[in-house]
């Protein structure tokens, strides 16, 4: 009888131990695919980062090309405005010299 309880008791021990054992090695997986899972995580918010870095440098880029041209535009106009104007300046000059050139010879 106290044979028996002394089996009983070692197998419940032995049991107890791959019970042990088991939920060691189950955590230890656990442990493995969480850590395996954050970086995968982190590869992705990395990749994450970067596209959103590229993409907003491009969007920037386009709002330059977008307002580089018209700056472009403005001082065009601006410049087509100033050449008008000398030149119509430099006809009126040259109409006066040439009234008073005519003037004086004539």
């Amino acid at each position: 009888m106290i044979e028996e309880i002394l089996k009983e008791i070692a197998d419940a021990e032995a049991l107890a131990e791959d019970k042990r054992k088991g939920a060691f090695q189950k955590g230890k997986g656990i442990v493995l695919e969480a850590e395996a899972r954050a970086d995968r995580m982190k590869r992705e918010a990395v990749e994450q980062c970067k596209a959103d870095g590229k993409a907003a440098i491009a969007a920037a880029e386009e709002q330059a090309r977008a307002r580089r041209a018209a700056i472009l535009a403005e001082g065009e106009e601006a410049a087509a405005a100033l050449v008008a104007s000398k030149k119509e300046q430099a006809e009126k000059a040259a109409d006066e010299i040439l009234a008073a050139f005519i003037g004086k010879y004539s």
